[in-house]
């Protein structure tokens, strides 16, 4: 004969007889000390977390989804610490086979509890089914629900049916250089090697190879350019520009199209300047080209690498030959302050 299984009786009971763990008092005080015992920082987008938390109940959950080692659960840990009231938190960690209905007897078999904290979503097996029980009931009664997960295709599925207008979503994949730095103490080669992301041990089995470590550099910074000007908003944009005749282009170029200014920009994985990284920034011929087709006065011309931040040593009698060596990672830790003064004007030695 199976034997029934008990719900939980006791609020700091921390339980394991479903396939899922639930926390809450002294035992989810312990968990958070233990989760966050080498953390002393947080990641840039915890402030969203933080308002939503504190903010006034619109019945909807709160949706932190990406890619492993990106700081979902530690965001979470974090901001329990910061509410301080373990007794009105629940933390429930999902595996393979939890259901929404196990969810919902563990959560309605402790009260007075405010907080919400749902990790490993994605797993529940049913969770692209019934998920909205989570926004219509409980988030709909002021409890603040917040869920972390990695299965981006249960994330699109769930945007678009059961949660489709009931949560706030928050990705987490994307932790640009600047941010990175500032949390690890790390430099670009080792953003390079564990692909960007926050714990190197949380990707062993996925961490990118990098085959062409300049190209990656490259893709760094493009895609840096691309969501800061995306950030920066009125009429800034930036992207990869390729000549029309296919002979030749900028590895990032960005503009402000309200300003008519504009700035070109090489990539290279190298420590000293040498003349084949200002090839294509003075051929004037591409220049003109760029001008023509951007419609906005260039002004500036620069190489990032891995050296110091100095003028073209050629020191060039042509202005517009001049160009400007700055260290990538001075402009990925500060890009929106860089774009804006490179596409101010000239910037002089």
């Amino acid at each position: 004969m199976k034997q029934e299984r008990k719900l939980p009786r006791r609020r700091d009971e921390m339980v394991g007889s479903y396939e899922m763990v639930i926390y809450n008092g002294e035992s989810l005080k312990i968990h958070v000390e233990e989760g966050l015992a080498e953390i002393s920082k947080e990641r840039f987008i915890a402030r969203g977390l933080h308002d939503y938390v504190n903010s006034p109940n619109d019945r909807k959950a709160y949706f932190l989804y990406g890619s492993a080692g990106t700081g979902k659960t530690t965001m979470m840990l974090q901001e329990i610490e910061r509410i301080g009231d373990y007794d009105k938190c629940l933390f429930l960690h999902c595996c393979d086979e939890s259901t929404v209905m196990q969810m919902r007897e563990m959560i309605d078999t402790y009260q007075g509890y405010r907080y919400v904290f749902i990790d490993e979503a994605t797993k529940v097996k049913d969770f692209t089914l019934y998920s909205s029980v989570l926004a219509d009931h409980y988030a709909a009664e002021g409890k603040k629900i917040v869920l972390a997960g990695e299965d981006l295709s249960v994330v699109r599925n769930v945007r678009q049916d059961e949660l489709f207008d009931r949560a706030h979503y928050v990705d987490t994949t994307y932790i640009p250089f600047g941010e990175y730095n500032e949390l690890l103490g790390r430099g670009i080669m080792d953003y390079m090697k564990c692909g960007g992301v926050l714990s190197q041990e949380e990707v062993q089995e996925d961490v990118r190879i990098v085959k062409d470590a300049a190209q990656h550099l490259k893709e760094i910074v493009l895609c840096q350019a691309e969501h800061t000007a995306k950030e920066m908003g009125r009429g800034i944009i930036a992207s990869k520009y390729e000549s029309s005749t296919g002979d030749g282009g900028f590895d990032v170029c960005f503009a402000d199209l309200k300003n008519r200014t504009s700035c070109i920009v090489e990539v290279w994985l190298a420590d000293k300047p040498d003349a084949e990284q200002i090839k294509r920034l003075t051929d004037k011929t591409l220049c003109q080209e760029f001008d023509k087709y951007m419609g906005a006065e260039l002004q500036n011309k620069v190489v990032l690498y891995t050296g110091d931040s100095v003028f073209n040593p050629s020191q060039a009698d042509d202005p517009e030959d001049k160009v400007l060596y700055m260290n990538v990672e001075t402009f990925l830790k500060q890009p929106e302050q860089l774009m804006q003064a490179l596409l101010h004007g000239p910037v002089e030695e």
